[in-house]
């Protein structure tokens, strides 16, 4: 289900680069809101991220769902050290979820 919302420019965001004014208005990171892809409009024309705003400007952003990431919780026997630091004794060859090796314990 795609989100969608809506942004109007005031006076004191005249001459703002279009993505910095939406990251900060909405929240999200300006990666988030990807412009190069038309998820921005202004008057039902795609909006580039270097556009300067003018005041009373209405910006629409569509979000699409979140994806799911494909990552799965595993239970891997850590070994706590330190509960108040935090300290974790990691495995050999524990990689990040992100990483592309794939996960080896």
């Amino acid at each position: 289900m795609t989100t969608r919302l809506e942004f109007k420019a005031g006076e004191a965001d005249a001459l703002l680069r279009a993505d910095i004014f939406l990251a900060r208005e909405s929240g999200l990171t300006r990666s988030t809101v990807r412009m190069e892809d038309g998820q921005v409009t202004l008057g039902g024309s795609p909006v580039r991220k270097n556009h300067r705003i003018a005041p009373n400007e209405i910006f629409v952003v569509l979000l699409p769902a979140p994806r799911e990431s494909g990552i799965k919780a595993q239970d891997i026997p850590l070994e706590i050290l330190y509960e108040d630091a935090i300290v974790i004794n990691k495995p050999r060859g524990m990689g990040h979820p992100a990483d592309t090796a794939r996960a080896r314990w």
